[in-house]
């Protein structure tokens, strides 16, 4: 289609730096696609990229914006890769993204969910977690005297990092891996001081010696970590459990069904009746923000 007028200013540039940063903030493709959030040519038209402030027509809006999100897409996937969302390189794991992609909204979505933990240093991958647990237990298991908070995260990383090796599994930081789960644990109270309550999570804390686990300290420490995404993001909904199942259980393994890791995000969800509801809308919302 040919256009006419006075020649204009070429935006090009600035709204692939505006739908880049919206993406990067977890707004879903689709709604930087339709222009949800930015401004629209008028009634009746296509809405596209536009930079804000700025008067700019264009002969064919609607191919301006498939084209400009189709750049953005294409520019996203390393960034997705040094972020750790999914590998492109492998062929198992290519998709081919489409304006407005559902993929790519929930790859976005568990970004975010896994920005929210790491920003409260909770955050570590399934695989590196469950092995964490299980030297935890060893550790104290084999320990003559109660060891402390502090030398028990860095025994169970010595340990971990060294049967990873031999299993050929690669993790940059378990000293980090370590904290952070042991953090998640202390938050979900399953450390358990001499007298058998949760060690309070104060300045003391890892100078404290721990005396044992609680029962089922997995399901607690995991659904601790859903119930706090439910809390600091406020929109969770049950439209988000295959995001919530990418962010807690993702092991990067495609012999391990993801769908059987759905069905414990359920299971834990379930757990936290005592505490979360549905609401009429599918969000899930805490119990006490209610009253």
């Amino acid at each position: 289609m040919d256009c006419h007028g006075p020649p204009q200013p070429d935006w090009r540039i600035v709204d692939l730096w505006i739908a880049r940063e919206l993406l990067a903030r977890g707004i879903p493709a689709a709604e930087v696609e339709r222009g949800y959030v930015l401004d629209h040519y008028g009634p009746g038209s296509a809405s596209v990229f536009r930079s804000p402030n700025f008067s700019r027509a264009h002969c064919d809006p609607d191919d301006y914006g498939r084209k400009r999100m189709a750049l953005v897409l294409q520019d996203l996937r390393p960034m997705c890769i040094q972020n750790g969302n999914f590998n492109v390189s492998d062929p198992c794991a290519r998709v081919e993204y489409a304006v407005g992609s559902r993929r790519l909204d929930r790859f976005l979505r568990s970004k975010q969910m896994v920005n929210t933990l790491r920003q409260d240093f909770i955050y570590s991958e399934k695989r590196s977690r469950d092995m964490l647990f299980l030297e935890f237990e060893r550790v104290l298991r084999e320990g003559g005297s109660r060891v402390t908070v502090s030398r028990l995260t860095r025994e169970a990383a010595i340990r971990t990092r060294n049967r990873a090796q031999l299993e050929g599994y690669e993790l940059s930081n378990w000293d980090t891996a370590a904290r952070a789960t042991m953090n998640a644990m202390l938050r979900a109270s399953v450390i358990l001081a001499e007298d058998g309550y949760p060690l309070p999570l104060t300045i003391a804390a890892q100078a404290a010696p721990v005396y044992g686990l609680a029962d089922r300290f997995r399901d607690h420490t995991e659904a601790y970590l859903l119930e706090f995404l439910i809390r600091k993001l406020g929109d969770v909904t049950v439209r988000d459990h295959t995001a919530l199942t990418h962010t807690l259980f993702r092991q990067f393994d495609r012999n391990i069904s993801m769908e059987d890791f759905e069905d414990r995000v359920v299971i834990l969800l379930a757990g936290l009746s005592d505490r979360v509801v549905l609401t009429p809308d599918g969000t899930y919302s805490p119990i006490d923000w209610a009253n």
